[in-house]
């Protein structure tokens, strides 16, 4: 074939080259379009993605930081327990009987002595409570005494003097 030929084939056949000259373009067109869509949604993903890790870590970070603070209520607490025979605590360490509203307070363990009637004050920030239910029974017990003993005391003299 030569450039004759080839141009003759082209002369007569142009209108079927024409479409297909132009279903090329058309399909090109359609490819472009869908293509550029495909790496829109691509780019928007990768966009969204990053974004969710993003906020991910940011959870992450809370997260880790609300667990320290945890951990640091948790071993403020693991440090000391509640006394059986009082309302106060003792500070495993060292089996001190300290003050629970400064250890809730500023986590100072602050000691705390009986008063002889079964509470205490404590020395830094004056609150009192019982610092032992068995003395403060007793203490009440020997009142409950002392009372009944005068009452029976007045009782005899009122009875004794002929007045009743």
């Amino acid at each position: 074939m030569n450039i004759t030929g080839i141009w003759q084939f082209i002369s007569n056949n142009a209108d079927a080259i024409g479409v297909i000259i132009a279903i090329s373009g058309i399909i090109g067109g359609i490819i472009g379009f869908f293509t550029k869509v495909i790496i829109e949604h691509v780019k928007k993903k990768k966009s969204s993605d990053a974004k969710i890790i993003t906020d991910q870590q940011h959870t992450i970070e809370e997260q880790k930081n609300q667990i320290l603070t945890l951990t640091g209520e948790l071993d403020k607490y693991c440090l000391v327990q509640k006394s059986t025979v009082g309302d106060v605590w003792i500070q495993k360490k060292t089996n001190t009987i300290i003050c629970p509203i400064c250890w809730s307070n500023s986590q100072k363990p602050i000691p705390v002595f009986d008063s002889g009637d079964g509470y205490y004050t404590c020395s830094k920030c004056n609150h009192t409570g019982i610092y032992s239910y068995n003395n403060v029974n007793a203490a009440q017990k020997n009142t409950e005494r002392f009372i009944d003993a005068l009452y029976e005391q007045d009782n005899n003299y009122l009875h004794n003097d002929g007045l009743f």
